[in-house]
This record gives C-alpha cells, sequence and structure tokens, in this order.
C-alpha cells in the first residue's frame, strides 16, 4: 500500500513535522522490490526510514520513503561456545537484546535500551558503555538495487568506525538492510569497562548487567515516546594527542579516551557543558539537562530550529576550546 501526503511525524523520535511524498511499509522481499519498481517507473528518489531515532526528517519529503518492516529472529549456526543469530532489518533493537540473552546467547547486554531497529544498527555501528555492535557483528544482508539481487557483506567490508559504517557512504542510496547476523557467546562473559558498570568486585549476571544498563540509560535519557529526541545528537571527537596535550594544560580536567593510534576521544558531554549550553533552550529547542549530549524537541518544532539549536551549541564550544563538533543524526529529505 503506497500512501500519498503521508504524515511522518509519529515516524521519526525527534517530532520533526514532515510529510511524505508517497509513503510505503514493507514486510517482505517482495513488497520491497515490488515499491521499489513503482518508485523506479515513475523516477522517484526511494528515502529509508527504519526506526526514526536516529533522522532528522524535511518539512516535505520527495520521491518515496520506504520502511522496511520486515521481522523475524533466530539462530543460524553454533560452534563451540559461539552462536550465530540473524535478526530481520524491522527488528526492534533492544527487544532483540533482551530476547537474545533471554535464550542464553550474550554479549548484546551493554547495548540495551539503545532506539531503533535491526536494521539501521550497523548503519550507525551502535555503541554504549564500552561495547560497539562492529565487535558482534558477522555479516549484513542487503538487497542491491544496482544488481536487483541478494548481498551479504561480512563485517569487514561494512567498514565500520566510530558511528560510521559504508551505508552512510558509497552504498547509501544502493543497498537497503533486509537483515543482519551478528556472533554471540553461549558463555556470559561481561564488559564492564564502562567504570559506571563495576558491580562492587563482584561480576554479575546477564539480567543484573541488563537491569544496570537499563537504570544508567533511564537516568540521564529522556524517552522518546515522553520527550521527543533522537539520543546522543552529537559525536565525541576524536582530536590528536598534541590537540589534547594543548587541551590538557588549559582544562586539566577534560576527559578523554583512548582511539586510533596518536589520536584521543574527548567527551562531547564535557565539552558541551563547560560551553555553558547544559539546560539551555535555542531556537525553541532544548540541550537535555541531565545529558547535554542529547536535544530535546517537545514543541515538535522543525528541522531547521533543531539544526539551528545544534549549530549554537556546535559554535559555543568551538569558540571555548577550538574543537568542532558533528552530529550523529542522519538528514533525511
Amino acid at each position: 500500500m503506497i500512501t500519498a501526503d503521508y504524515d511522518l511525524q509519529h515516524l521519526n523520535t525527534l517530532g520533526c513535522p514532515s510529510r511524505a511524498e508517497y509513503f510505503c511499509a514493507v514486510s517482505t522481499l517482495a513488497e520491497l522490490t515490488e515499491a521499489l519498481a513503482w518508485a523506479q517507473q515513475r523516477s522517484l528518489r526511494v528515502n529509508l526510514l527504519g526506526g526514526g531515532s536516529n533522522v532528522l526528517c524535511a518539512p516535505v519529503i520527495p520521491g518515496l520513503t520506504l520502511a522496511p518492516n520486515l521481522l523475524g529472529r533466530n539462530a543460524v549456526k553454533q560452534a563451540g561456545e559461539q552462536i550465530w543469530v540473524e535478526l530481520a532489518a524491522g527488528e526492534n533493537w533492544h527487544q532483540a537484546v533482551l530476547w537474545c540473552s533471554s535464550q542464553g546467547w550474550y554479549g548484546l547486554e551493554n547495548l540495551a535500551l539503545i532506539p531503533g531497529s535491526a536494521g539501521a544498527a550497523p548503519i550507525q555501528n551502535i555503541g554504549a558503555y564500552g561495547v560497539e555492535l562492529a565487535q558482534l557483528l558477522s555479516e549484513v544482508i542487503c538487497f542491491n538495487r544496482e544488481t536487483q539481487s541478494l548481498q551479504t557483506l561480512d563485517a569487514n567490508q561494512c567498514q565500520l568506525g566510530y558511528r560510521d559504517s559504508i551505508f552512510k557512504h558509497s552504498l547509501r542510496h544502493s543497498h537497503i538492510i533486509l537483515a543482519i547476523r551478528l556472533r554471540l557467546s553461549l558463555r556470559f562473559k561481561p564488559d564492564l569497562s564502562y567504570g559506571a558498570l563495576q558491580f562492587q568486585g563482584v561480576n554479575p549476571s546477564a539480567s543484573e548487567l541488563l537491569d544496570r544498563v537499563i537504570h544508567l540509560r533511564q537516568s540521564k535519557l529522556p524517552d522518546p515516546a515522553v520527550t521527543p529526541n533522537a539520543g546522543s545528537f552529537f559525536k565525541n571527537p576524536v582530536v590528536t594527542t598534541a590537540t589534547l596535550t594543548r587541551l590538557l594544560e588549559r582544562y586539566v580536567s577534560v576527559p578523554h579516551y583512548p582511539a586510533a593510534a596518536g589520536f584521543a576521544k574527548l567527551a562531547a558531554a564535557w565539552l558541551i557543558e563547560q560551553a555553558g549550553c547544559k539546560g539551555q533552550t535555542y531556537s525553541g529547542v532544548n540541550v537535555h539537562a541531565l545529558q547535554a549530549l542529547v536535544l530535546t524537541n517537545p514543541a515538535h518544532r522543525p528541522r531547521t530550529d533543531v539544526l539551528a539549536c545544534a549549530a549554537t551549541v556546535a559554535q559555543s564550544v568551538q569558540a571555548k576550546f577550538g574543537i568542532v563538533l558533528e552530529i550523529e543524526p542522519q538528514l533525511l529529505g
């Protein structure tokens, strides 16, 4: 079913007013190929919309906005203590994390409560509390629009980086993710490298770690179902060690973490707070009072206002520290 002039405000967690020229949700590969053929016959651009938790929607989105709501989750292979689990693109990420852990398939616990769908996870290379999807991803199954065929990419081919992947670049318009395969463990080995996940010297159970991660996220991050937001709006900037040394000479307490050789990652939330933006409102959009990385949009302001708020924050940080912040959400339309 293809609908004209479709309201997308309820399908993007920032709640920006937006309408699609045409919209279609598909639940099978056959429906997907049929919708793509319909758009091609009319020379319409195709825009992909997953869970809507990491996008900034334009007021009007030309062409066909396509929501791949394919469902399904199952184990596909086991070897020793490892098991490979396939999640269809439309599966809710958090529910999939809970389901895997309940099956005794471990490794995703630190990534609980991240909003969005499984299909969007490799695009962003989602990560939290010391774990990134890149550590667990085995393969991504795609539909190649250019060859009209299925294509399986291994993790290396996905070129996963910090909140980045090949799906944001050369494959952005040619490949549609249908499913992902994760390499999980049958033996629970908690990753407690993130400071707030310490359990006073004892190792938690999987359910205890899940509960801790969920509590941490809920204590700092607003629920998008209640307060419109897109989660972390800014990336943590990666700088050279020389830049970090200069910063530490002026700001000895700047939080920083190891990155690639010769680089370090800074805490964007700290930079934003020190620049005086935490808890402030710009262009009707709020910088969250508990987590400065999050912009909230309770008044359902348009994308231009959200970007104006982000620009004000970024300018304040650059003026104080000389550091350029990048936004995480993708522009749609």
